[in-house]
């Protein structure tokens, strides 16, 4: 009884691979074609990746040919070749919409003397304007704007912003315990500092009576247009004098006056300067100007 079983199981398991080795050899005669296009979810002008794939025995011999695949455009064509087998990578895109067919289309072989073709099968697919959940084809979920990386990135911008308001207000704070700083006493020592950088200067040498004259005309113009937001560092004295006559008092005024033509008497009519008269205009110039 036992080798009745067993004699029966053997007979079965021969009929089972006989029947389907000559199955596969009808069916493929020799050729395993596998077809894939991605992304199954389309849209109008989204570029396609159609990939067939033909595996055949070594002795056979493909023939490459580029296919017709209208009405879908063809982006890019690549061919890989192997010892048993081929591979065809092409992007492809659609303008149409609905549903669509990669049409089928033939490769051609030689084994030996004979020549054949390879039937590649055709593929409906959907080309839609907007995706949506009624799509017939099988969706995949859209990858979202905001992926892990970017979280991360947005999360650690988030922590530094919120860790420079928190430094920024204890600097701030910190801060109201200080006195404000008053620009124009900043801009009134910056002037004060050239003013003392000439009192240093020898005018008994002739040479630095025109670049005394020079300077401390400069430092006088600056600084009146600066107080009064004028522009007078290119006009005469008198002119000076005529657009401040609104601003000073007619004391104040008759001393700039006084300041402005001995630079004058100085400067062009070449009177003598000594050090100690400079000394002592520098001095009424920081009475009357500052």
């Amino acid at each position: 009884m036992f080798n009745k079983f067993i004699k029966l199981t053997l007979i079965i398991i021969f009929i089972f691979f006989t029947t389907n080795a000559y199955a596969s050899q009808q069916i493929n005669h020799g050729f395993q074609v596998t077809v894939k296009i991605k992304p199954e979810v389309n849209r109008v002008g989204d570029i396609l990746s159609y990939q067939v794939k033909v595996n055949h025995d070594p002795k056979f011999k493909i023939i490459e040919a580029k296919p017709d695949l209208n009405p879908f455009y063809i982006h890019q064509y690549q061919v890989f070749k192997k010892k048993n087998g081929v591979l065809y990578q092409i992007r492809i895109s659609s303008f149409q919409l609905g549903e669509q067919v990669i049409p089928s289309w033939n490769i051609a072989y030689i084994l030996g003397k004979e020549k054949g073709i390879i039937l590649i099968p055709q593929i409906k697919i959907k080309i839609a304007s907007v995706l949506t959940s009624n799509d017939n084809l099988r969706l995949k979920p859209l990858k979202s704007v905001f992926d892990f990386k970017w979280f991360i990135i947005i999360l650690l911008a988030i922590i530094l912003g919120i860790i420079l308001i928190i430094f920024s207000g204890i600097f701030r704070k910190r801060n109201t315990f200080l006195p404000a700083v008053n620009s124009d006493l900043i801009i009134e020592s910056n002037f004060f500092r050239e003013i003392s950088a000439l009192e240093a200067l020898d005018v008994s040498q002739k040479e630095n009576v025109d670049l005394f004259c020079v300077q401390i005309s400069r430092i006088i113009r600056e600084f009146l247009s600066y107080q009064y937001k004028k522009q007078l560092t290119n006009l005469t004295s008198d002119e000076i004098l005529r657009e401040l006559e609104l601003y000073l008092t007619e004391s104040k005024l008759e001393s700039l006056k006084k300041i402005l033509d001995f630079l004058d008497l100085v400067k062009f009519a070449k009177y003598n300067l000594t050090n100690q008269m400079k000394s002592d205009f520098l001095k009424q110039v920081k009475t009357v100007i500052f």
